[in-house]
This record gives structure tokens, C-alpha cells and sequence, in this order.
């Protein structure tokens, strides 16, 4: 299962998440589901935000 900040993949063709999701049942935890993580809405934003004020603060020097 890889987990990007965009989104959710399964390898196998999803079959890797629906594996862990029965050995989750097991143990009492919910399903990993995509639509569950409200972060990887705003996940993007949130590094690129970041990415840019690291250049800027590699341009200028100066976080102020």
C-alpha cells in the first residue's frame, strides 16, 4: 500500500488494501478507505506552500 499526498494505491490492483482491511477487521480497526482521508484533499496545497516559502527563504535569507 502506498500512501502519496494525493491519493491512496494498493498494489495488485487494490487487492493489497482489501487484505489489510480484513486483517484490520480482526483487530477492531475501521477500513482505510479514500474518502475517510480528509487530508489528502489539502495535503498538496500544504507542501507546496511550504516548498515556496523555503525558496523564498533560501532566496532571501531572511524568514521576515
Amino acid at each position: 500500500m502506498e500512501i502519496h499526498a494525493h491519493k491512496l494505491e494498493g498494489g495488485n490492483n487494490g487487492q493489497h488494501i482489501k487484505e489489510i482491511n480484513t486483517l484490520n477487521h480482526y483487530i477492531g480497526m475501521h477500513p482505510i478507505d479514500a474518502h475517510d482521508l480528509a487530508e489528502l484533499g489539502w495535503m498538496p496545497f500544504a507542501v507546496g506552500i511550504l516548498a515556496i516559502l523555503t525558496l523564498r527563504v533560501a532566496a532571501i535569507g531572511n524568514v521576515r
